[in-house]
């Protein structure tokens, strides 16, 4: 991607399928925008379109840090300083968010990354937190993972899951 629309402050990259490609940027050449750009890959890449704006609002982001997508072509967008998550269809239209700033159930200290399971669970990763928490695609809290010290998280970073299992990298223990 070239020109007037680059990003600054990449976070994210997804291919969601054959040429479609979700970036994830925090700033962009024009100024301090939040985006979730989607680009088609022709011959080179070209801007289609951006997703949201700086805000608190719905549909609006303050450090967006990762996506992810549910096999029904929804993606959900971890919004680092907002402490929330937001559901989009695959065309950036806005459906709903969950999260507030805390430590309760459904709430993050910095949401780092989203997995999404073969079920459509959605895990997030609550960096500052020390957990992962599981909900359902309409945001329902079903568990959380957490804690410091053994075998418990410290201010884990990023989740993927695989036909092997589960992979989280733990920064703060210094493993995955």
């Amino acid at each position: 991607m070239q020109g007037k629309s680059f990003l600054l402050f990449i976070t994210t990259i997804v291919i969601i399928s054959l040429g479609v490609i979700l970036i994830v940027s925090s700033a962009s050449a024009k100024g301090s925008s939040q985006n979730v750009v989607q680009a088609d890959q022709l011959q080179t890449y070209i801007f289609v379109r951006k997703w949201g704006s700086f805000g608190a609002g719905n549909g609006q982001f303050e450090r967006p840090h990762d996506v992810g997508f549910d096999s029904k072509g929804s993606v959900y967008v971890s919004g680092r300083d907002n402490n929330n998550v937001q559901k989009f269809t695959h065309n950036g239209t806005f459906i709903l968010k969950w999260g507030t700033k805390g430590r309760g159930d459904g709430q993050f200290k910095i949401p780092y990354s989203i997995g999404i399971d073969p079920s459509d669970h959605i895990f997030v990763v609550d960096r500052e937190n020390s957990r992962i928490q599981e909900f359902d695609t309409n945001g329902k809290f079903i568990k959380k993972w957490y804690g410091i010290g053994n075998e418990k998280f410290n201010r884990p970073e990023d989740i993927t899951f695989s036909p092997f299992g589960i992979f989280i990298t733990d920064t703060g223990n210094d493993r995955v």
